[in-house]
């Protein structure tokens, strides 16, 4: 086995045994400063309440209004720092993208549904703020933030309390979403979502079936080796939602696991799933 790779699974093992922050850290700056700019927004008041916007620097890309991809991150919506992800960010921004990372209300101070609440804010703020051409935004997400953003576009009382619809974004893509997970069994999960183990309003594929015909076009990517949130999750809600009149392509990778589709953007790592960079930017780009 190459070293690199070889340093780069033992990376992910530390990922794994709760050096997260550490290792999104040591991502932060993966391309150079001069490759992009990057500005820091206020969507809200409070502290939590900002968001990273990443736009690139090439002078192709000077003066056009370009796609915009509003990016949640997960940490069992408990955990995580907008900061960790700019090698994710960075990675769409070089390829022509306004890339938005919100960071939220979490818990255990904050609980369902205020970071839904932000979710619905920041793409409102992003929508209206940072493009005059809002019909190219998108949404993604991995892990809780794919949960957050599916759940934002199949649930319409949180954008319409923004003034906006879900039929006013272009697309979602979630990336190892838990969508289907009832009853909770994790006690921290639990609390997340008011101490009730069976809360339906917290389930995106609940409201797959009245959601599904005004939410856009779904892709739901999951690794066939994830272990905390099962490939299930995805399966179940794309078939819900094309059951109902909406658009979903799920994909389930095998040998990749709940990290390798997130770690698939950033310099030197797309090998590690490169099947999802090429069927995100394919996504992005058909729509």
């Amino acid at each position: 086995m190459k070293p690199f790779r070889l340093l780069t699974i033992l990376t992910l093992t530390s990922f794994l045994a709760a050096c997260q922050a550490g290792f999104m850290r040591a991502l932060k700056v993966p391309y150079g400063l001069s490759a992009y700019q990057k500005t820091t927004l206020s969507y809200g008041a409070d502290a939590a309440q900002k968001m990273d916007v990443y736009r690139p620097s090439a002078a192709r890309f000077r003066d056009q209004k370009l796609p915009i991809i509003v990016f949640f991150f997960g940490g069992s919506w408990r955990s995580g720092k907008r900061a960790w992800y700019e090698f994710f960010a960075a990675h769409y921004a070089l390829k022509g993208y306004v890339v938005a990372v919100p960071d939220y209300r979490k818990a255990p101070d904050f609980i369902f549904p205020s970071f839904m609440e932000d979710a619905a804010a920041s793409v409102a703020y992003a929508a209206k703020n940072l493009s005059a051409d809002n019909k190219h935004l998108f949404v993604m997400g991995h892990s809780a933030g794919a949960h957050m953003g599916a759940l934002l576009l199949l649930d319409p009382h949180y954008l319409q309390a923004q003034n906006i619809a879900p039929s006013d974004i272009k697309g979602f893509i979630g990336l190892s979403g838990p969508y289907d997970f009832l009853p909770m069994t994790d006690p921290l999960v639990v609390a997340v979502f008011k101490g009730d183990a069976n809360l339906a309003a917290s389930q995106p594929i609940h409201f797959a079936s009245s959601g599904a015909a005004a939410a856009p076009p779904m892709l739901l990517i999951h690794g066939q080796d994830d272990g905390l949130v099962f490939p299930k999750n995805s399966l179940n809600l794309g078939a819900q939602i094309n059951a109902s009149g909406g658009h979903a392509k799920v994909v389930v990778l095998a040998k990749t696991g709940h990290v390798k589709t997130l770690f698939q953007a950033g310099r030197g790592m797309t090998w590690l799933a490169p099947e999802v960079d090429v069927r995100v930017l394919e996504f992005l780009q058909r729509n």
